[in-house]
């Protein structure tokens, strides 16, 4: 594989220009602010879809579960970061502790959910497209299986 580990997780105290941590921290910030954003955004629409009865439906219970992996994939960003920002002067390649695997772990089946739960939503216009006469409420428990069992 090319870089080599060795070069590519090369660590050192003098690695770094000034300026360039100064734009991770600032782009750190910036995404931090956009998955703040999206997370109030998208627990809003969780709880108008749940309190008012009248968006109760396959649709929008699928909506829901899609919005729940939003959020957590924007809280596991946040747990991600907290882990493995929480020391700066920690060399990230080279020590692996049980939080960051646990921390990382769960990011990656944030996004698998996501990807999953896009799926279901997909399946399910395919269903009513194709299947426009049959009852929706019958694979309902189909798509909650596929989207959080992955």
């Amino acid at each position: 594989m090319y870089p080599p580990y060795n070069e590519a997780c090369a660590f050192n105290d003098n690695s770094e220009p000034e300026s360039e941590t100064s734009y991770l921290s600032t782009f750190r910030q910036v995404y931090t602010v956009g998955y703040a954003t999206s997370l109030i955004s998208l627990i809003t629409a969780i709880v108008v879809f749940t309190v008012f009865r009248k968006f109760h439906c396959t649709r929008n219970y699928i909506h829901i579960n899609l919005f729940s992996s939003f959020v957590l994939r924007a809280s596991a960003v946040f747990i991600k970061d907290t882990v493995l920002f929480a020391d700066e002067t920690l060399d990230h390649c080279s020590v692996s502790t049980t939080a960051c695997k646990s921390a990382v772990a769960f990011f990656q089946f944030s996004i698998l959910a996501n990807y999953f739960w896009l799926l279901v939503e997909g399946m399910y216009l395919q269903t009513l497209l194709a299947l426009s006469f049959v009852s929706q409420r019958k694979y309902f428990w189909w798509y909650i299986l596929i989207g959080w069992g992955e």
